[in-house]
């Protein structure tokens, strides 16, 4: 149950902040799958960071391992993804 809390937070965290990035990147005209891929890292990893010195008091060493887990990749790709799939529907919309 914890893990869905987190993950939850993360997708609350997340989204507003990926918002944010795809207005001004679609101000430039360079909104596309692979910088809100690229946005979505950048956010979590941070995030991920955090939860992890909550969880074990300590960073990994070296952090950039915690992405060496295909867990720690998916649950990234996940709501970036579906963010960019929201995005596209909702431009077929408007």
């Amino acid at each position: 149950m914890g893990t869905i809390i987190v993950y939850f937070i993360y997708c609350i965290i997340v989204a507003p902040i990926a918002f944010l990035i795809s207005v001004i990147l679609n101000h430039y005209y360079i909104l596309n799958l692979l910088m809100i891929l690229i946005s979505a890292f950048v956010v979590a990893t941070p995030f991920y960071l955090f939860i992890n010195f909550l969880h074990a008091a300590s960073i990994p060493d070296p952090w950039w391992k915690m992405y060496s887990h295909f867990s720690t990749i998916l649950l990234t790709i996940v709501p970036a993804f579906f963010y960019w799939i929201c995005l596209k529907w909702f431009a077929r919309k408007i």
